[in-house]
């Protein structure tokens, strides 16, 4: 799962469905980029990844630590919930190895997903866009390794 927040206020959501994802999904992996340079260590789980602007440079390469974790792994199934359409995020997206990615429908997003999903900006929580995404992933019989 993909998250790009903006706010401290949005990891509330964030545990939250962790805790219900990892019901679903035995094997999930969370990275959260947040647009600013404070720490958001709220978060102590091994299966949360953190980071920020500070994990590039100043020409938007990713540092080596960054680059090494989203090298290293390799996923069935990516589920962005990215509303801020921010070209760091894009980047992070594209980079990340995945068989098959699930994003918002937004004009400047589409071409990094292989599934995405129509949502009113003002009516997209969190736990919408994930039931949505399951009802999709179970019609589409999209199997990951457990």
């Amino acid at each position: 799962m993909f998250f790009c927040i903006n706010s401290k206020k949005e990891l509330d959501e964030i545990r939250h469905l962790s805790g219900k994802a990892t019901k679903d999904y035995h094997k999930l992996g969370i990275f959260i980029f947040t647009n600013s340079h404070e720490s958001l260590d709220v978060i102590t789980k091994k299966s949360i990844n953190f980071f920020n602007l500070d994990d590039f440079t100043l020409f938007g390469k990713m540092k080596k630590e960054l680059s090494g974790l989203i090298e290293k792994n390799n996923f069935d199934l990516l589920i962005s919930f990215d509303k801020s359409g921010f070209p760091v995020c894009q980047k992070i997206i594209a980079e990340i190895k995945a068989g098959f990615k699930i994003g918002t429908m937004k004009p400047e997003t589409t071409h990094l997903y292989h599934l995405t999903l129509a949502c009113k900006e003002d009516e997209l929580s969190i736990d919408r866009f994930y039931e949505q995404v399951r009802h999709y992933i179970s019609i589409l019989n999209i199997k990951t390794v457990s």
